[in-house]
């Protein structure tokens, strides 16, 4: 994104997918999402961004 010439603008991570299950073991939350199961080590499953062309 920034090699094509794009300036990032915000970037968000989280610790869930939407309507995505990768994982088997994976716990259901409310809104069809998933994340890792208790115990497990959370981590990012899903990343936001906005970029704008400079």
């Amino acid at each position: 994104m920034i090699q094509a010439g794009l300036t990032l603008r915000e970037f968000h991570e989280y610790e869930y997918t939407n309507g995505w299950k990768p994982f088997t073991e994976m716990k259901s939350l409310p809104g069809r999402r998933w994340a890792m199961p208790d115990g497990k080590p959370s981590m990012p499953l899903m990343y936001g961004l906005v970029a704008q062309r400079a």
